[in-house]
This record gives structure tokens, sequence and C-alpha cells, in this order.
């Protein structure tokens, strides 16, 4: 391939705008029935706990506080298996197909759980569901994100969590009118469904060509395209990143390309959990019946699925637009307010005088709640509460998603994201069994304390670790991790020469014919590098916090930048100080309007690409 063609960052085709996203909207919408039925299965304990603890429950399934414990928590220990099981499936059989396959056990599972007439029942089929669920955790993000295209993947890569949401706010309207039992039966039914509609979709594009059936790829793609799209530049695109990557080695593992991406996977879907959220949606209305909110315990959580289901729609629209870094800082902010509130109404909440009897305890007293007068106390656990799912489920929660599939490398996405799940779904195992002996010993004070404190490790890890991804394609991205360098393809670039004796040369770019330098920046240099690359001369300057002189990686015209002032790493640490002093009305947001508190952006005048980005830091 000629050295002058642009390997990456190619600008827009025509054929682009020939794209139909009809059928690949239904390649989605048949994918994500799989996490519908995950965020139903997810909080199936919630409603069906306190049924299964009343004293009038039948003898052989009614649960003590160490067997609901169990209950609750072993549904995140099968989607830890899952998401193992789904590790090896990935790469052995494919994205789909492994989606496809996790209706096998969340089939038993409820056939389990509907007719269960022992507790050891009730227990193997929230295992059996769990597994089912950590499949598709680790599937169906990949699956979406290899056939998305990049102008809609942050919209598609939100879908996941916008169902499983769905699939959740189903569970806690079904659970106002419907018997446990019959919520078990219902859940069959998504998955089903799934099954009939994934048989007549196609695979990924990315796993053909990686088989090397070039054919099938390209009637794929052409399918989920439309018939008037031209395959081939995308096609190239994805055979070139494929080339690339071969069998991962243990030496491969530790070069940035592989180690990064999965390091900031694993750390994300680890935070992730460490937040709470599994334990908040798996005892809600546990939580709410303790923290004595004026509803019913199953009203409020039916209004939390609510409002969930509302944030994750509206961070789905702000996706592509807003970019993923400032909704997990917005995310990350609303989730330390929220739970920074719960801790400090918990802290004042008068605890119960004398032990507690060792089979009734204050955490799983779900027949406690009685007529409660309308008060602020009453009011503010569930505001707070609102507020924290509202916070996670615009930004921690679909991005986590999102990013998993957008920057784990291809050679080891299949194994990589299994790693992930896996990680997060024991994570959340571990969490969800203590959080209840927690509340025992010291009542909600102590779990919302921790929770407060993981907002915050949130906030700096999205602040320094977390790339944006918002308007690359996965080959730029993978770049990005190679070279630690945005845009570039290669270490290739394709500049114009400009010297000091062609002030105009800007404008008689289509005139001038590139001139190959060593790149020792002087025009009597050879045309051949040491390393045999040829490289291109240009004249730029230093990009500070003014508009400055440089070359553009994507239009490959000498500009002068545009500059922009977007809230940053210290924007938001200058943000929390303020916070933490005290001083929450007003001047926390002063870091959010004034220029010298916020990262300079230069972008090209030309093709809007952000060319450099000129972090804010305290020391400068």
């Amino acid at each position: 391939m000629d050295e002058e063609t642009p390997l990456l960052n190619k600008r827009p085709t025509s054929s682009e705008s020939k794209i139909n996203n009809s059928k690949l909207y239904l390649a989605v919408f048949s994918a994500i029935l799989g996490n519908f039925n995950f965020g139903y299965s997810l909080v199936y304990s919630s409603p069906v706990l306190p049924q299964l603890m009343r004293p009038d429950a039948e003898p052989q399934l009614r649960m003590d506080t160490e067997q609901a414990a169990w209950f609750g928590s072993i549904y995140t220990l099968g989607a830890a298996a899952g998401g193992l099981g789904a590790m090896l499936l990935n790469d052995l059989i494919g994205r789909k197909l492994s989606v496809m396959m996790s209706a096998v056990p969340s089939t038993i599972g409820y056939m389990l759980l509907g007719g269960a007439v022992d507790r050891w029942m009730l227990h193997v089929g929230r295992f059996l569901t769990g597994i089912a669920g950590g499949m598709t955790a680790a599937s169906i993000p990949v699956y979406i994100s290899e056939i998305s295209h990049k102008s809609v993947r942050g919209a598609l890569g939100s879908c996941p969590q916008i169902t499983a949401v769905f699939g959740a706010l189903a569970l806690y309207a079904l659970g106002l009118v419907v018997e446990w039992r019959w919520l078990a039966v219902a859940g069959e039914v998504p998955a089903l469904l799934m099954v009939v509609l994934l048989a007549f979709m196609p695979c990924s594009p990315r796993r053909l060509l990686s088989l090397g059936r070039e054919q099938q790829a390209e009637r794929a793609l052409r399918w989920l395209r439309g018939k008037d799209y031209d395959t081939h530049i995308e096609l190239s695109a994805i055979q070139h990143s494929i080339s690339k990557q071969g069998r991962v080695t243990w030496s491969q593992l530790a070069t940035p390309l592989y180690y990064r991406p999965i390091m900031i996977s694993v750390v994300m879907r680890f935070l992730q959990q460490m937040t709470g959220i599994t334990p908040i949606l798996v005892y809600l209305e546990t939580i709410f019946s303790q923290s004595k909110a004026f509803l019913e315990p199953r009203y409020d959580a039916a209004i939390v699925g609510a409002v969930r289901l509302l944030s994750v729609a509206t961070a789905a629209m702000l996706m592509d637009k807003a970019g993923r870094k400032a909704l997990l800082y917005t995310s990350s902010m609303l989730m330390f307010v929220a739970t920074l509130t719960l801790t400090m109404i918990s802290h004042t909440t008068p605890c119960s005088p004398g032990p507690t009897p060792h089979n009734v305890t204050v955490s799983l007293d779900y027949n406690s709640h009685n007529d409660i007068t309308i008060t602020a106390a009453s009011i503010l656990p569930l505001i707070s509460t609102m507020v924290f799912i509202f916070g996670y489920a615009m930004g921690w929660g679909p991005i986590t998603w999102l990013l998993m599939s957008e920057v784990l490398p291809l050679a080891a996405r299949g194994v990589a994201s299994g790693l992930c799940v896996t990680v997060s779904w024991l994570t959340a195992f571990m969490l969800t069994h203590a959080f209840t002996h927690l509340v025992d010993k010291y009542g909600l004070y102590v779990p919302y304390l921790g929770f407060t404190v993981v907002c915050v490790l949130c906030l700096l890890f999205n602040a320094v670790c977390i790339p944006e991804t918002r308007g690359r394609s996965l080959e730029e991205i993978e770049n990005y991790f190679r070279t630690g360098l945005e845009g570039q393809g290669d270490g290739v670039k394709v500049y114009h020469l400009h010297t000091p004796f062609n002030p105009n040369a800007s404008q008689q770019a289509s005139n001038v014919t590139p001139v190959y330098t060593s790149g020792g920046g002087g025009s009597g240099a050879g045309l051949e590098s040491g390393d045999g690359k040829r490289k291109f001369v240009s004249y730029d300057t230093a990009l500070g916090r003014t508009p400055g002189m440089t070359t553009c990686t994507s239009c490959q015209q000498q500009v002068m930048t545009n500059v922009s002032y977007k809230a940053g790493m210290y924007a938001w640490l200058m943000c929390l100080l303020f916070i933490c002093c005290g001083l929450v009305l007003c001047c926390c947001l002063i870091p959010f309007f004034v220029k010298k508190f916020k990262d300079v952006y230069h972008t090209c005048p030309r093709c809007n690409r952000v060319l450099h980005i000129e972090k804010k830091k305290c020391c400068k």
C-alpha cells in the first residue's frame, strides 16, 4: 500500500450517507432482549424476599436472614460463572451464539423458581439465572459494538443498559400485582423470543473476517448497512486492524496496547460494583423499609425503577454529544452527593435499643413499615436514592459497558470481556453478601460511607485514566493505545510542506507536492529516514492555552487552531474541594464557568478534529 494513503481517520465518504440502519436496529433489538432478561432477573429478589420471609409463607420455602442473604447474592456468583463461560464461548463459537446459549440456563432457572417446592430449588434457580445474566453481560455489548458504525455506536452501546433497566422496571411493576411464582413464568418469555429473533440475525463481520470468511463478512456487513452501502472501505479498515492482531502472548500483554485497555476495563467494572449499585437494587425494598420512607417500599422501588429508566434514556441521547468522560464526571458527582446525603441521614437515624433477636434483624424486617408522617426525614431517603440511581444510570452504568466493548483489543476482546464481567460479579457477590451483615451490625451508615469514598475514587479514575472515545472508530481507539497519540496510524503522517519561503502555502495546498524528509525538520534532509519510513516536514508551533499554528493529522493542512474550554480533572477536583470545605451553594460551581480552571481544546477549523488538549494543572 502507498505510504501516502491514510490508513485511518478518513473523511466521511459518500457511501456513509447511504447507510440504512433499519436492519442494524433489528439486530440490536434481538440481542438486547437478553439484557431485558438480565435486568429482570437481577432484581427478582427485591419483591420476592418479602413474600418468602412472611410468617405465613410456605414452611419449606420460608427464609431467615442468612438464607435471604444467599438468595440475594447467589445470583451474582452465578453471573461470575457465566462471565467465565462467556470468556471461552465468545472466541470458541462467537458472540451471537454465546448470547443464544444464555437462554438455556435462564429457562431452566425460571422453571425451578416458578415450580419450587424447597429452598434449594430457589437457590439453584437463582444461580442459573445468574449464569445467564453473566453470559449476556459479557457477550451482548461486544456483539453490538462490532456490528455498529461509529456514528451510532454510542447510542446503541447504551441500549443494553436501557433494556436491563426496563426489565427491572417491568419486574417492579409486575410485582405490585402478580404473585412471585408467576413472576418467574413471565421471565421465560424474553429469553425465548431472543433465541427466535437472533436465529435470523448475522454474525459479527469482525468475527467472520478474523476466521477468514471474507464473503460471509461482506454479506453480513451489507445486510447491516443496506444494499447501497459501499462495504469495501469499512471491510478494509477492519481487515487492517485484524492483520495487526495475532494470538496474544504473555510478552504482548506487557505492551500498552493490551494491558492499558484491559486494566481500564477491569478497574471500571470493579469501581462500578463498589459504588453499591447491586446491593441497593437487590435489597431496595429492604433499604426503604429501614429508612422509613413515607411510601410503602414496593411503591418506592417502582418509582426508583422509573427514574432509572429515564436517566439511562437521557444518557443514550447525550452519549455521542456530551462525550463519555463528561457523563462519567456528572455521574460521579451525583452519586457522591447522593451517598453523602444518605450517609448523614442514616448516621442521624436512632439505633434500636438492646440486642436484636437472632432470626429477626433490622435489615430484613420487611413487615415493620407503618404509616409515617410525611416529613423531610421521610422524603430525603427516597430523593437521595433517586439521585444516586439517576447519576449511576447516566454514566457509570451504561458507559462502563460501552467502554469495555470499545477499548478492548480485538485479539483479546472475547477473553478480556469475560474477565471483566467475572471480576465485576465476584465483587458484586462479596459486596451483596456482606451488605446484609454490615447493616445488621452497624446500620446503613457504614455501607453508605464506603460508597461515598468509592464515588470519589471514580471521579479521580475518570480524570486520570479513562480516554474519550466519542466519534472515534474501533481502529482509531486501538491505535491510540498502540501509539499513545490520537488520530495517527503507524506513525506515518501525511503533511504538506510549509517553509518560510512560501508563506501562502495553505492557499496553494492543492498545487503543492508533498516533500519527504528524514523528519529532522530541515528541507535539505534526505528523502529516507533511518527506519526506512518517509515523513513530511511541517513548521508547527507549541500549543498552549492560546490559538497556535499546527498541522491537522486528518485534513493534512497547516491551520491556526480554534480554542475551546471544557471542564477537566482540575475543575472537578476544585469543585470537590469546595464541596468538602462546605462551599456547596455557589463556590463549587466557579470552576465550571471560569476559563482559568478548564482544559483547553485545540481543534482544526476545517474538520473540527481535536488536535491537542492542554490540561490545566495545579502546579503549572
